[in-house]
């Protein structure tokens, strides 16, 4: 599994089973990563009931799972299935999005583990000096070039144990902090547009949540046992995310809104006061930085899927893992020492990496749908019948997506109209998944047609 990056998995590697997945996606989504995420929701619609609209954006990792299918079915990672679906041109511009999305994050999670090692370090200090990051900053770069050595089993493993511990730990502290699960369901105040601050609150869940992994779902289902049952694979992922993400969502949300998670011009601040006790702190704390590297590892191996999509070969993954991580180090100094905030840098980030992912997986998820689980065809080339109108859609829908982002540097004419709401990636998905059945339905249509005239 270390070496090849593009070849389809012979049976002899098969040995997963759908529940090892379930793990792998468990450990993947119940990462601190979700500490920025819910901050933003709670900045941007502090009145609303959140829980709603987390439980939504949760609910979607079901694509996640679907998209997951071409996978199990053909042993190939999603970016190989995306060029079945969209063509080696598209696809090359598709992937190349992509591997910068996954270095983009690699690049914010080294980010969260540096601050969340200062916090550690330095947890006395009302502020933090630029000589406190750069220590904290020093031993997480440390730690990322360790990960690549380990090798991706021995990853894997420390990521599912220290998401159990880590899982232990949020459910203490969503049970010790003083504001209730229950406050979460609960308006604070008049919301000027429920229904559009909700939708606003979902859209930025989907691009910190399941819109973020679709394009590397099926990298880690190529590895299930060919006998799996179908449903029970497009379970795992789905259910592992959907219960993962959701966890720490809440808790990174209360944590936030009870002030034990702060954002200023030196990033981000954990207070231990707020947890019961220094051993709940540091027990939170610790297992965070350990899921966080684990999914930084697991980022920088996916991500060698998409460059050799793009130059159009094979190689060892290993030595791509530690190229990325060096490349993470310098957007993440960049982040950490040129920012002026890391909050505003997150946001751009956000509406940035759903540009194309969102239309992608609207038009991804036709075709496997359609292609495989309806149709239930044995050959990858099947998902590739409309490759042409599938880039046809994607190109305007992608123009779609752009038009409802918003951010601290742009606002697109669609946003604007609503009160400067992010709405990509709800717009460009379900723009794209209409797009699609429209073509899949006129071209059966004419097909139709064109049986009766010849008869």
């Amino acid at each position: 599994m270390d070496i090849h990056s593009l070849s389809p998995t012979s049976l002899s590697e098969r040995h997963d089973s759908p529940m090892n997945v379930f793990f792998i996606w468990l450990a993947g989504t119940m990462t601190a990563s979700a500490i920025p995420v819910g901050a933003v929701i709670v900045q941007q619609f502090p009145s609303i009931p959140l829980i709603y609209p987390i439980i939504i954006a949760c609910l979607m990792y079901v694509i996640v799972g679907i998209i997951s299918l071409p996978g199990f079915l053909f042993g190939i990672p999603s970016m190989v299935a995306s060029e079945h679906s969209f063509g080696h041109s598209t696809n090359r511009i598709v992937s190349l999005s992509n591997w910068l999305a996954q270095v983009g994050w690699e690049s914010i999670l080294l980010v969260i583990v540096s601050y969340i090692i200062r916090a550690i370090l330095f947890s006395g200090y009302a502020n933090y000096s630029i000589l406190d990051t750069g220590i904290a900053f020093s031993i997480a770069i440390l730690f990322n070039f360790i990960i690549p050595i380990i090798g991706y089993r021995a990853i894997v493993k420390t990521q599912e144990y220290s998401s159990f511990i880590l899982l232990a730990f949020a459910v203490v502290v969503l049970f010790s902090i003083p504001l209730h699960i229950s406050e979460l369901a609960s308006w604070k105040g008049v919301a000027h547009y429920p229904i559009l601050d909700i939708m606003g609150a979902v859209s930025i869940g989907l691009m910190g949540g399941a819109f973020s992994w679709t394009m590397y779902s099926s990298d880690y289902s190529r590895f299930i046992k060919k006998d799996s049952g179908l449903f029970s694979v497009v379970i795992a992922p789905s259910a592992g995310g959907f219960i993962g993400h959701l966890i720490i969502m809440v808790t990174s949300v209360a944590l936030y809104m009870d002030g034990g998670i702060k954002f200023d011009t030196t990033g981000i601040a954990i207070s231990s006061a707020i947890f019961m006790n220094k051993f709940l702190y540091y027990g939170f704390t610790v297992f965070s930085i350990t899921g966080l590297l684990a999914a930084n590892y697991l980022n920088s191996y996916s991500s060698a899927f998409s460059l050799a999509t793009v130059v159009g070969t094979d190689y060892n993954r290993k030595w791509f893992t530690a190229a990325d991580a060096a490349l993470a180090v310098v957007i993440s100094s960049c982040i950490i020492f040129v920012a002026p905030s890391f909050i505003a840098v997150f946001r751009i980030f956000l509406s940035l990496i759903i540009v194309i992912a969102a239309p992608w997986t609207g038009i991804m998820t036709v075709n496997i749908i359609i292609d495989l689980i309806i149709k239930k065809s044995d050959n990858i080339q099947s998902i590739g019948a409309f490759r042409k109108f599938n880039s046809w859609v994607l190109w305007p829908s992608v123009l779609c997506t752009s038009l409802f982002a918003s951010n601290s540097i742009f606002e697109g004419y669609g946003a604007s109209l609503f009160s400067g709401i992010n709405l990509s990636p709800i717009v460009g998905f379900i723009i794209a998944l209409t797009g699609t059945l429209i073509v899949r339905i006129v071209n059966s249509a004419f097909q139709t047609v064109s049986v009766v005239d010849l008869r």
